[in-house]
């Protein structure tokens, strides 16, 4: 089972011309380590997407907290904090290897029929593999900032 780590190297064309990592790039970051954590857990987004469904993004909860620039290594680590029907809430923070705290994210997803564009169930499959990656994470600590409010 995929323990919600992912890293990753900044590659230049990433870069604005401050020199760092444009902020819409984490967007990017954080969706490679989405697509990674379901693999890691056993699921299969392609398959979910061939049969008229996808993980959409709802609502995104961004706090850039010190800059990343070319060649360094991210380490992103995804925890679900709620698994619900329809929708899945997911704490993501990024992290320089070793060192600062780059990024802190909150992202509301939601299932979706792709034909209605209508909210839809999630596979009990995907509601116990998020569930039991919530319990089972060694590396989160509840007691550190685990939302945008408490941080």
């Amino acid at each position: 089972m995929n323990n919600g780590l992912f890293s990753l190297r900044v590659r230049p064309h990433e870069c604005d011309a401050y020199g760092h990592v444009n902020n819409a790039v984490y967007l990017n970051y954080l969706e490679t380590a989405r697509l990674e954590l379901v693999r890691g857990i056993g699921l299969d987004y392609a398959s979910l997407v061939r049969s008229g469904f996808g993980i959409w993004v709802a609502e995104a909860q961004l706090q850039f907290l010190v800059p990343a620039f070319p060649d360094e290594e991210l380490l992103i680590e995804s925890i679900p904090l709620a698994v619900k029907n329809v929708s899945l809430t997911l704490e993501h923070k990024i992290r320089k290897q070793p060192g600062d705290l780059v990024l802190l994210a909150t992202l509301k997803l939601a299932l979706m029929n792709t034909q209605s564009g209508k909210p839809a169930r999630l596979p009990e499959v995907w509601m116990e593999g998020f569930k039991a990656l919530s319990k089972s994470s060694n590396f989160h600590n509840p007691e550190s900032c685990s939302t945008l409010q408490e941080f």
